[in-house]
């Protein structure tokens, strides 16, 4: 894209958003995102879609910054998600919890997604997902809150293609759901930060306490797991159901065949 293109894409955003459009954000500013990673560092399209997952949340603020008097809006947009970019990569070096639990798997579901850059021999962890049936694979990935790539939005909207009106719909409770997942994953990534810490705070005080106080210190270290191990991650039914298309019995029953087909593959990985 040129400058002018991109100036254009800012000037259609802010006139959009002027007007109190519903949507004020360019189809193709989305495409520049979920492309970027691909593009601009050759990763495969799963981390792209990683990546675009978790930039989509920051774009209104994103464009809201900008400040078209301190500099072109294609160098404050490369700038910016070059930034967003190496955050992200930060973050999904993270060190986790090693333990493993089939009934965490929604917790879990950044350890069985693709890996950033090429796969290491040994690790097929990630082969699960590409092994899973195209019937069920939909309904697995917005059971998890993973985006949806291109072809599995066009496969969706395909149910509608004599109703545009419907299309578009579809897409508004897309949008919808990304938002949601975005906000979910914050949101369980501060409280399960949060938990992390209270429970490495009281296993040193249980550690060092004797008696009552070793006792009680325990039992609190003991609740906190129990939370932690708890935490709601699922997406609910209905933004799932409005997605797909499936009334909320259809949901409930495919996502039901995709984590169980899930947990045996899962299973059968860790015997190997």
């Amino acid at each position: 894209m040129t400058e002018i293109e991109f100036q254009a894409l800012f000037e259609s955003y802010d006139k959009a958003r002027r007007i109190g459009a519903e949507n004020p954000i360019p189809q193709k500013l989305h495409l520049l995102v979920y492309n970027y990673a691909r593009i601009r560092y050759q990763q495969t399209s799963d981390v792209a879609a990683d990546f675009y997952l978790h930039t989509i949340g920051k774009l209104p603020g994103i464009l809201e910054r900008y400040q078209p008097e301190r500099a072109p809006f294609h160098n404050y947009i490369a700038r910016t998600l070059h930034f967003e970019f190496q955050h992200f990569l930060r973050r999904r070096k993270t060190p986790r919890s090693d333990h493993i639990s089939l009934q965490d798997l929604a917790e879990r579901r950044v350890e069985l997604h693709h890996k950033t850059g090429p796969e290491k021999e040994g690790e097929n962890l990630p082969l699960i997902w590409k092994k899973l049936p195209n019937s069920l694979a939909i309904h697995a990935k917005l059971a998890f809150g993973f985006p949806l790539t291109f072809k599995e939005l066009r496969l969706l909207l395909q149910r509608h293609k004599k109703n545009p009106q419907a299309q578009w719909q579809q897409l508004r409770s897309y949008r919808d759901y990304l938002r949601y997942t975005e906000t979910k994953r914050r949101n369980f990534l501060r409280r399960r930060d949060r938990l992390l810490l209270a429970m490495e705070r009281l296993g040193a005080e249980a550690a060092a306490a004797t008696g009552k106080r070793k006792l009680a210190l325990k039992q609190k270290l003991t609740k906190a797991r129990k939370k932690f191990f708890s935490i709601d991650t699922r997406i609910p039914l209905r933004i799932v159901a409005a997605v797909s298309g499936d009334s909320i019995a259809t949901v409930q029953r495919r996502q039901k065949e995709a984590i169980a087909w899930l947990k045996e593959a899962y299973a059968a990985l860790g015997q190997q």
